[in-house]
């Protein structure tokens, strides 16, 4: 079976770290994705689940605002509080890149040190997405 979703988005709050009895951490946000433009646009909100060293390591950059990647899978929550069933599909993230800064208008800036941290792991190539230093994926591009 294929569970896996891409997208691009800002994210609408800070990520929410937390850890759980064990001590590993756990770490929460939701990301804005528009969709069309002019009349037609929208603007879906999908909440996210990023777990382990990535999410504590991550915590100071996913911020209000932030412009990411990211690709994972979904997974729906169930549960039962007061007699009433509850669910909510949620993504869990695999891997996430900082994409920009907290404004529209400020693009990322590799010249910036430390302003987009090294994840594990990256985007194939041809993606769009940005890899490790000397990366070059332009022989992939068709035109």
């Amino acid at each position: 079976m294929l569970n896996s979703v891409s997208l691009i988005g800002r994210l609408t709050d800070d990520q929410t770290l937390r850890f759980t009895n064990e001590g590993k951490p756990v770490g929460n946000f939701s990301v804005a994705v528009d969709t069309g433009y002019g009349d037609k646009k929208d603007t879906s909100f999908f909440s996210c689940v990023l777990f382990g060293k990535l999410a504590e390591t991550l915590n100071q950059y996913l911020t209000k605002g932030k412009q990411i990647g990211l690709t994972g899978s979904l997974r729906q929550n169930r549960w039962e509080k007061d007699g009433q069933k509850n669910s909510r599909v949620e993504i869990v993230v695999k891997d996430v890149q900082l994409l920009g800064g907290k404004d529209k208008e400020e693009p990322y800036n590799p010249n910036v040190p430390d302003e987009q941290p090294r994840q594990q792991g990256f985007a194939p190539k041809g993606t769009g997405f940005p890899g490790p230093e000397g990366y070059d994926d332009s022989d992939d591009i068709p035109f």
